[in-house]
């Protein structure tokens, strides 16, 4: 399964709005090596994620 960071990687979308459920901790680290900023709201059913180059 490929990763998150490698689909921004390849993408020339703007923007990725990722849904889990929890806040995906262990992700944040590679997004900031990579230059990435992400915003990350906790909601009553799930967590919303929006990453994207500044």
């Amino acid at each position: 399964m490929e990763s998150r960071v490698d689909v921004l990687d390849r993408t020339d979308e703007t923007v990725l709005v990722q849904h889990n459920d929890r806040v995906p901790q262990f992700l944040f680290p590679k997004l900031e090596e990579r230059g990435y900023t992400s915003e990350t709201l906790e909601r009553e059913e799930d967590v919303v994620t929006v990453i994207w180059i500044p």
